[in-house]
């Protein structure tokens, strides 16, 4: 399950596996496709969550969940 997903999901938005899934992999792949793809796949994340009616508030709360959590598993990779 992606950070999104579980983040959704705690903060009580409910848009479905299969529309997270499909998310996901388009998010990923535009951000491994382009130059600058970490912003460009992050706005396209929030740009379709909010499309799928996920409220402002929680789609900035999981894009900042999402970007916490990969810093700090940045953080123990490098520790190691």
């Amino acid at each position: 399950m992606s950070r999104a997903a579980s983040a959704c999901l705690a903060a009580g938005a409910r848009p479905g596996w299969p529309a997270m899934l499909a998310l996901t992999y388009a998010s990923n792949a535009v951000s491994g496709s382009l130059p600058a793809g970490s912003a460009f796949g992050t706005a396209y994340t929030y740009r379709q969550l909010r499309r799928r009616h996920v409220d402002e508030a929680v789609t900035t709360w999981v894009l900042t969940f999402a970007g916490i959590t990969s810093a700090a598993g940045l953080l123990v990779l490098t520790a190691i």
